[in-house]
């Protein structure tokens, strides 16, 4: 069985049907002028056979790692039927080669499409794109050596152009020519007898040579008695026009590449100048250079993450600052001691090997000048307003994605009062109204929306949740200390106010499911499609205070109204990060949810509840303990939320108290090193919700 991916995938099936039924548009067809009546009407039948085909091998490309076990890459074509099956062969020539055969009709779940005169499709596969031997790298900016030219030497289709060259080539042959021997019989592509069809490829095709990389087609005009075949093709461009548009392109690649370099030093950068750049107390360091630290930082990527890896090291380039640890530059306003940046696609098309070479032809002109000017403290951004930090987005797929290495000081405070506008939403549009909204002027979270429940005809209770994040990260240090007021106008499921580890939540598109899953737990929308919005489960390592106003059993409630620290239960699992006591079996390096602290006035309306948390985080070798308080209150008792001293006890003792030890994610890779911090809520089909925060404010400790 194939192993599944690490990133969500988000309505891939039905994107893809609606992109390739408008990529197949825009191919270039290869038809004389149609002559009029029964002609014409041949012509057009062809034309339409040809964009049929096409619009199959788009796909198939386009959901490869789907269809073949142990492959993540996409953007692979098959290889020909070279066997009259019907079916690709599983491997074709020598990497780099182009191949002619028939269609392999089944193999694309297609019937066995003829032209207008009743010949078989062929089909050429370039050679850097078909899918076995292959020719690593492919990538979006990996260019066809396949050239077309007319029966008067006039390139049709060309390597060098923006387009990138012709990846695939479909060809309708027309009637036989002179010269040309065109055997039926057990050779028809029906026939369902296996028969050698490569030497038959000049009697269908006018004009191949596979060694030169070079197809002949007809010059324009009426076809001719030696060039009548008709042709479609599928350029470099186009190919990755679709393919580009999936999320999950690049799997959990660059969050694996930002876990494995965050924790890099100066012992484990290249030396050798080959592989870098010195650009004032920065070192740019090449794909080669990037994919040797990380061999030599012995990272424990996954496989999927090490095909992706050498297939699209050329679109990195990563930063390290001399002396190490010491801030040279700023990604998204944050400090960094380092960055990896990856470029993002040319909708020109693919960039030839000099543009690759240079950074100046890789990114935008701010990444450009953060790379090659001396000035400290440049600004490499991911260019988002508002800022969502970098994930790759299949609808903006040219947008460059920087992440912080090393955060020196990835801040010690945020809060309401003075970082209200960092703040940013992650919930679906339902008729207008959204379980999260900001509240500028009153500098108020509202979680939740006044009469949005699953009981609404036209609600969709799956899209009941909402997430809010600041999209600046703080260092936690030895810890933190944090203040918020809350008050309910309408009584739901409740929320959790969450800290996520961002190194594993690079941005803030990130939410749970809805109902009593608070928005923490799970995957938004349990996986399926959220019209105009690309979310990403919260993901592990991470905390919560839970402050529950609903009981459910399921969750391991002892009632509606309680708090309770939760972490992320069994990840084997989809949706029990908030189960208490969760997980139920002990997993190594896994911590269990304690069991929930009963407080009657949690689900109290239209009352202002006070709510402090404290959190000393005590490093060990491959591991932090974290040591919990928690307080909530009706009442606001002096110093509560003073956050530069703890909290004396004597006034009031804390009603949580609980303790956990969590794992490094890796050798010198610290789980929780950088947080995310926001809210999450849900509703559930019977109540809405409607809850204000305010006053909040958070301190980490040096």
């Amino acid at each position: 069985m194939k192993p599944a991916l690490p990133a969500r995938q988000s309505g891939t099936s039905l994107l893809l049907a609606l992109l390739i039924a408008t990529a197949v548009g825009f191919g270039f067809f290869f038809f004389a002028p149609s002559p009029p009546s029964d002609a014409g009407k041949r012509n057009a039948a062809t034309e339409a056979t040809l964009a049929e085909a096409k619009a199959a091998l788009i796909g198939y490309a386009a959901t490869y790692r789907e269809t073949h076990s142990n492959e993540f890459n996409l953007g692979y074509l098959p290889c020909p039927d070279l066997d009259n099956t019907g079916t690709a062969a599983p491997n074709c020539d020598n990497a780099g080669i182009p191949v002619a055969g028939r269609l392999p009709y089944k193999t694309l779940g297609l019937p066995p499409l003829r032209s207008s005169d009743g010949e078989c499709l062929w089909y050429i596969v370039a050679g850097t794109h078909k899918n076995n031997p292959k020719a690593p790298p492919l990538n979006w900016d990996r260019r066809s050596m396949l050239r077309i030219v007319d029966s008067k030497g006039q390139t049709l289709a060309d390597p060098d152009a923006d387009d990138g060259g012709p990846v695939a080539v479909l060809i309708a042959p027309g009637a036989p020519l002179p010269g040309q021997n065109r055997p039926g019989g057990s050779f028809d592509c029906t026939s369902g007898v296996p028969q050698d069809v490569t030497a038959l490829v000049a009697h269908y095709i006018d004009a191949f040579d596979a060694t030169a990389q070079r197809l002949a087609l007809p010059a324009a005009g009426p076809a001719s008695s030696t060039r009548n075949d008709r042709a479609n093709w599928i350029s470099a461009r186009e190919l990755y026009a679709t393919v580009a548009k999936r999320n999950d392109l690049l799997g959990t690649l660059t969050t694996e590449l930002q876990t494995c370099l965050d924790g890099t030093d100066s012992s484990s950068v290249p030396t050798d100048a080959m592989l870098y750049s010195s650009v004032g107390n920065k070192r740019v360091i090449s794909p080669a250079g990037l994919t040797a630290t990380v061999t030599r930082r012995a990272c424990a990527l996954t496989p999927a993450t090490l095909d992706l890896l050498s297939n699209w090291a050329d679109q990195f380039r990563y930063v390290v600052c001399a002396p190490a640890d010491t801030p040279c530059l700023k990604v998204d306003g944050v400090d960094c001691s380092g960055a990896l940046l990856f470029a993002g696609k040319l909708p020109r098309g693919p960039r030839n090997a000099a543009e690759l070479a240079a950074a100046n032809d890789l990114f935008d002109s701010g990444n450009i000048a953060a790379l090659t000017q001396v000035t400290p403290n440049t600004l490499l951004t991911t260019s988002t307003t508002p800022p969502v930090g970098a994930i790759y987005q299949g609808l903006r797929p040219e947008r460059d994605l920087a992440f912080c290495l090393r955060p020196a000081s990835a801040g010690s405070e945020l809060s309401f009062a003075r970082n209200f506008d960092n703040l940013t939403t992650a919930a679906a549009d339902i008729d207008g109204e959204r379980m999260v909204r900001l509240d500028a002027a009153r500098r108020v979270l509202q979680l939740g929306a006044e009469g949005l429940t699953g009981n609404n005809a036209d609600v969709n209770p799956a899209l009941l949740f909402g997430c809010s994040w600041f999209s600046t990260p703080l260092a936690f240090k030895s810890g933190l200390r944090a203040y918020f007021r809350y008050r309910i106008l309408n009584r739901g499921e409740g929320f959790v106010f969450t800290l996520a580890d961002a190194t594993r939540n690079p941005d803030t598109l990130r939410c749970g499911r809805g109902d009593s899953s608070l928005g923490y737990s799970g995957l938004p929308n349990n996986g399926g499609d959220i019209p105009g919005l690309s979310l990403q489960a919260i993901q592990p390592p991470k905390i919560g205070l839970e402050i529950d106003t609903r009981q459910t059993l399921a969750r391991g409630d002892n009632n509606g109204n309680h708090i309770a620290i939760v972490y992320w239960g069994d990840t084997m699992l989809p949706d029990d990060d908030n189960v208490h006591y969760a997980p139920l079996t002990p997993i190594a390096g896994t911590p269990s949810n304690p069991a929930p602290v009963t407080r009657t006035i949690a689900n109290d309306r239209d009352v202002n509840l006070h709510v402090r948390l404290e959190i000393v985080r005590t490093r060990a070798t491959g591991s932090s303990t974290y040591t919990f308080k928690a307080w909530l209150l009706d009442f606001l008792p002096s110093g509560f939320d003073d956050l530069n001293t703890p909290f004396d006890e004597d006034i009031e003792p804390a009603q949580l108290r609980t303790s956990v030890s969590i794992a490094d994610l890796a050798p010198n890779e610290e789980a929780l090193r950088t947080i995310r911090l926001g809210f999450t809520n849900a509703a559930s089909a019977s109540a809405d919700q409607l809850i204000e925060i305010s006053n909040f404010a958070v301190l980490t400790q040096p």
